[in-house]
């Protein structure tokens, strides 16, 4: 065992000892985690999702996108007075409300604790951010105001960043990422899809208030679209890849010590199946050992399947679902 091994051991061991102390540091844990994804996110927003000229915005798809699509109806009552980023920050917080809620009752309250902390500093870092020198300085670059391609992947990154780092703590962005975060708990399965089917749906209710409001402009909407698709994808490959919560691999061990499966269900919440196996060149029993863990399991199944018989033959699938019975740590 190295000495970061049994450093994080022995922490471990102390927060065991001393619940409050643990339910302390957790929680700032996720305030900290929380502060850095809203920094990130509206770094992305103030610097490349929003433009010089407004009409020019890549529409950003969850809760901030469908503020977006509220700022267009207001816009279309005549209502210009009022700057972008103030209308964004006050509307992203108040629609959170509902969410919060939801997520409090239907998730975890750790969860709720951390979404409500990341939307208001969200709501904050884009008031400050907006404001900033250094970020105008990168948001009116003429490269980034003339390249919708690198606003949309620049953006589409640091979201995907920023709601995977969200994502891998136990908490979220809030506003569509909720709804993601719900669903791929339900159904075991990527959050990305389901936040890139959320998406769509207000990428095209900002294209109908769009042309009603600006209705010569019919080209440059198109554009906008296209790019937005763009950055929806990017951010939801980004979340897919990096959070892996709910990914699953398939492992499958071949093994001479019959004993082996009894350890993996004594240390895995995961049951498996056996099947008796013939070498086709030593013609000697082997045990073949096949479970479904989550990705996060599986450097630690290999290394107890190492402890248990270091010859053992490992093989490792990804798998897209599955459908029965499988245990998923629970958010707390």
């Amino acid at each position: 065992m190295t000495k970061m091994q049994k450093y994080r051991k022995k922490v471990i061991n102390y927060f065991y000892d001393h619940p409050r102390q643990s339910f302390v540091a957790t929680y700032l844990l996720s305030f900290l985690v929380a502060a850095v994804s809203a920094a990130i996110y509206s770094l992305g927003f103030t610097a490349f999702t929003t433009a010089a000229d407004p009409a020019n915005n890549i529409i950003t798809g969850g809760l901030s996108g469908l503020c977006q699509v509220i700022i267009q109806i207001i816009r279309l009552f005549g209502v210009k007075d009022i700057s972008f980023y103030t209308l964004q920050s006050i509307l992203y917080f108040v629609l959170n409300v509902p969410l919060f809620l939801f997520a409090f009752f239907k998730i975890s309250k750790k969860f709720a604790f951390g979404t409500l902390v990341n939307v208001g500093l969200s709501s904050l870092f884009i008031q400050l951010f907006s404001g900033l020198e250094f970020i105008q300085a990168i948001a009116t670059n003429p490269f980034v105001q003339n390249s919708f391609l690198a606003r949309a992947l620049f953006a589409g990154i640091m979201v995907g960043i920023s709601s995977s780092l969200c994502f891998i703590f136990d908490i979220s962005c809030g506003g569509g990422d909720v709804i993601s975060y719900y669903l791929s708990m339900r159904k075991s399965t990527g959050a990305g899809k389901y936040s890139i089917m959320i998406n769509v749906t207000i990428v095209t209710l900002y294209f109908i208030f769009y042309v009603l409001g600006n209705s010569g402009d019919f080209v440059n909407i198109i554009v906008i679209i296209l790019f937005s698709i763009i950055y929806q994808f990017v951010g939801g490959f980004v979340v897919d890849h990096i959070n892996l919560r709910n990914a699953k691999i398939r492992v499958e061990i071949i093994t001479t010590n019959f004993d082996m499966s009894d350890v993996l269900l004594a240390i895995f919440p995961h049951s498996a199946t056996l099947s008796k196996v013939e070498g086709a060149y030593s013609h000697n029993n082997r045990l073949n050992i096949m479970m479904i863990v989550s990705s996060n399991e599986v450097k630690k199944v290999i290394r107890v399947a190492k402890s248990v018989d270091k010859h053992s033959f490992i093989i490792t699938y990804r798998i897209n679902q599955v459908y029965g019975n499988f245990f998923v740590r629970p958010v707390e």
